[in-house]
């Protein structure tokens, strides 16, 4: 006769043994943000972009690569991302609404902030989040515009769209978690979020717009 398995002592362990392992990795994953960056979540392997951001006549390539960017015209290298970035998403569009194209960057970096810290920040961390650069092309040389410190929820997806009509373009995002479990349960957000630019940073728009 069949008898129901009933673990000995050397298997109660072992189980139990796997189940903290188990445990202390979706730990680590979720606070360090790695569980989605390592499950290659929303990431883009490769992707190339043709246009003239410096009004010079002559087209640039934005070509993503191995989650590194680089920029060149007429196969002369301008500028490549640091090797410590990870990018993700490149957009290429409006976003301030000062009549010129701006280059965006979803980027997966180590530490909320870069060099220069507010001055209420002590000490920078090393938790890998995303972050949302904007960049303009001077000349051959990158200009930073703006650089977010570690967003709140990471972006999966963006897109510049005129939704409301008035001539000025919103950002659209679809955002995620850095929860391992929120991840494994559902990736991304079911609406997208709409933001604007006000002066000096993105806004969130609470009004409703047809999404």
């Amino acid at each position: 006769m069949n008898k129901l398995f009933r673990p000995g002592k050397p298997e109660i362990w072992i189980l139990i043994a796997m189940i903290l392992l188990l445990a202390g990795a979706g730990l680590w994953a979720s606070r360090t943000g790695s569980a989605i960056y390592y499950l290659n979540w929303g990431h883009k392997s490769q992707e190339e972009i043709s246009l003239d951001l410096n009004s010079n006549g002559i087209d640039e390539s934005y070509k993503l690569d191995g989650h590194r960017l680089r920029i060149s015209e007429k196969n002369r290298e301008l500028w490549t991302s640091p090797p410590e970035w990870q990018i993700s998403s490149l957009l290429i569009g409006d976003a301030n609404h000062d009549g010129k194209e701006e280059l965006l960057l979803v980027v997966w970096k180590r530490g909320s902030f870069g060099k220069d810290k507010p001055f209420w920040v002590e000490e920078n961390d090393h938790k890998l989040r995303c972050h949302l650069f904007m960049f303009k092309l001077n000349g051959e040389q990158i200009k930073a515009i703006w650089m977010s410190s570690a967003l709140h929820r990471p972006i999966y997806s963006l897109q510049l769209t005129d939704l409301d009509q008035d001539g000025k373009k919103e950002l659209r995002t679809q955002e995620g978690s850095y929860s391992l479990l929120s991840i494994l349960i559902h990736a991304y957000d079911d609406s997208p979020s709409l933001w604007q630019w006000h002066s000096w940073g993105f806004r969130k728009l609470e009004t409703a717009l047809p999404l």
